[in-house]
């Protein structure tokens, strides 16, 4: 419960945005993933705001999708 909001606390504390959201269709699980598109300035922005994310309790794993 509320794992949202942390993941969106732990995006904007790295001064980002989040600009879609994506979320599994198991709702039944104890795990779902998100999809997040989040604005950043450049890579290093990027970098920063995925240790961020990583340091958050309930994110078990964090990567960047290239399109």
């Amino acid at each position: 419960k509320g794992v949202l909001a942390q993941v969106a606390s732990a995006v904007s504390a790295s001064q980002a945005d989040i600009t879609h959201i994506d979320m599994g269709e198991d709702r039944a699980s104890e795990m779902t993933e998100l999809r997040l598109l989040i604005t950043v300035r450049d890579r290093l922005h990027l970098a920063d705001v995925l240790r961020t994310m990583r340091r958050c309790p309930p994110v078990l794993r964090v990567w960047r999708v290239k399109p």
